[in-house]
């Protein structure tokens, strides 16, 4: 009983992170002099359905307020009242396609101009920027109706408790208790958008509305702007019809939370099985390598829930669960190699030499290590200026390289315990256990090859699907093999198998604290052995001569 209460609050645990994850909640603060370009994020919208808009359309809602200035005449920081027309700059929203465009003229102006320094003028970059963008961005600026467009610019910062200047149109409505929102919706595929900053200010020349749309940046005061953003797909206040709605909570490209409740299950699942062996059954201790393996593996699932649970309460979490959560997975795959390895040398009938054993977990734990470090590499590397994932990285190629590696020890290994093994059944059991454990090895490369040629917003759902997968049933696989009932058990021990000697070593020969006395026990017996013959002898010569008398 206290397992399945156990196992049901692990359940409730899972689907509440499910229930209560709804949104990115962005906070942070902006100087109009920190940057030309500032990426505040990059988010994945849905696909919009046609019938059902409100809870399909994309949503961008917040507020966005001055905290200080600093006045570079006398350096003092003051505190400012704005007034209808006062903006420092612009928050803006665009496609990949204009992101891509605008990033390309940053990137080429940011070596002719330092932007710490007050004294370079205008270099038009401003101007520049606006030139990409159609007028309907900006309602100010479009001369059509405004039901015809959709207006992605806002001014910032707005006004104190009031909604920002050219915030929206009509038929898009603030959300409560926020100053500005954006809607996206017309999308007939999912997309990324970006969301930026920009020192930008709309001129001023009088009522001439093409001259006010053109645009310069902000250069006298150096303004302190605070913001608190929510991102969303769906509407943030109506509830959907299911009771579980896995659709609305991360950036499109993030939605597999199905896959997570359902490979969390079959962890939990599996990890029951394997304690029922261990206490049941009497296993090998390199056996505990795989427990071991699949419990961090679970650990890591469990911290990946509780990090969503938090994001769900503030839009935040704690990003630190996630890189523990990494390293944990980590581990987990390379005592997984360990544990495959040591099947492919055939050490669960053949007594290890003492250098086998030394060297193996040392070269595994070197490859640990070095995976570690290469995904601390990877996190640092990725970002979401460009369109690629963690494994189209330099630390990626280095660490799917290894893994190739890792790959082609083990057949080495397996082929050769093939060759100077005699038993059919054996030679059976690696052929088959090869053949699998090869296509978990191989996967990984070739997903990854294959995602090169994937658009980005899939990309991702299809590596993490895969690789998420194929561990599972890896894991699944091994537990099979130790769970099995009929005679040809291959690693778990026979009571009744001819080689229960050497199986009795091996389960000695992997404890630091005892020593091996196999060499000891085998001379014994040999000297046993031959006083047994020489007595033999001795009656025989004694019989002979007993026959040759009478």
């Amino acid at each position: 009983m206290l397992r399945i209460k156990w196992v049901l609050q692990y359940l409730f645990f899972l689907n509440l992170s499910i229930l209560l994850i709804d949104s990115i909640h962005l906070k942070g603060f902006w100087s109009t002099k920190s940057s030309k370009l500032t990426v505040i994020s990059r988010f994945g919208f849905q696909k919009t359905d046609p019938s059902n808009l409100i809870e399909t359309r994309g949503y961008i809602y917040g507020n966005f307020s001055q905290t200080i200035e600093k006045e570079l005449q006398n350096d003092q920081f003051i505190l400012t009242n704005l007034s209808e027309n006062d903006h420092k700059g612009v928050l803006l929203l665009v496609n990949r396609t204009i992101f891509k465009q605008m990033s390309s003229i940053f990137l080429t102006r940011k070596s002719d101009l330092s932007i710490s320094s007050p004294s370079i003028p205008d270099d038009g970059f401003c101007e520049k920027i606006f030139d990409l963008l159609s007028p309907d961005l900006d309602a100010e600026c479009n001369q059509k109706n405004e039901t015809d467009t959709q207006d992605f610019v806002r001014y910032v910062p707005c006004l104190n408790h009031l909604e920002c200047r050219n915030n929206l149109l009509k038929s898009d409505p603030i959300i409560s208790n926020h100053q500005f929102s954006y809607v996206v919706s017309s999308q007939n595929d999912p997309s990324f958008r970006y969301l930026l900053l920009l020192p930008c200010i709309k001129t001023e020349y009088g009522q001439n509305e093409s001259l006010n749309c053109r645009w310069r940046e902000s250069l006298i005061i150096n303004s302190i702007l605070s913001y608190d953003l929510w991102i969303v797909n769906g509407h943030p206040k109506i509830a959907t019809k299911n009771l579980i709605d896995f659709n609305h909570q991360f950036s499109y490209e993030h939605e597999n939370l199905w896959i997570l409740l359902i490979l969390n299950i079959g962890y939990l699942i599996l990890l029951a099985i394997q304690a029922l062996i261990l206490i049941r059954r009497k296993i090998r201790k390199f056996y505990y390598i795989l427990s071991i393996s699949l419990f961090i593996r679970s650990l890591s699932f469990l911290l990946i829930c509780f990090h969503a649970i938090l994001f769900a309460l503030n839009g935040i979490g704690i990003s630190t669960l996630n890189s523990i959560a990494e390293i944990a997975q980590i581990i987990s795959i390379d005592l997984l190699c360990l544990f495959l390895l040591i099947i492919a040398k055939g050490w669960c009938f053949n007594k290890p030499t003492k250098f086998s054993r030394t060297i193996l977990p040392i070269l595994i734990t070197l490859h640990t290590i070095i995976s570690i470090l290469l995904q601390f590499w990877i996190e640092k590397t990725v970002n979401i200026l460009e369109d690629i994932d963690q494994y189209h990285t330099i630390p990626g190629w280095i660490s799917l390289c290894l893994r190739i590696i890792l790959m082609f020890w083990f057949i080495y290994e397996l082929r050769h315990t093939m060759m100077v093994e005699q038993d059919s059944d054996r030679l059976k059991f690696y052929l088959r256990f090869g053949a699998g454990i090869l296509v978990w090895f191989v996967h990984l490369p070739l997903v990854a090859i294959v995602a090169i040629h994937v658009d980005l917003m899939w990309r991702c759902k299809i590596i993490s699907g895969f690789t998420s997968i194929a561990d599972f049933l890896t894991y699944s696989m091994l537990t099979r093999l130790m769970w099995k009932t009929y005679e040809k058990r291959f690693l778990l021990p026979d009571l009744d198998s001819y080689f229960n000697g050497e199986l009795d070593y091996y389960d000695h020969s992997f404890d630091p604290t005892e020593t091996f006395s196999f060499t000891d026990q085998s001379e014994t017996s040999d000297k046993k052995q031959n006083t047994d013959n020489h007595l033999f002898n001795n009656n025989a010569n004694v019989c002979e001569k007993e026959k040759i008398k009478s």
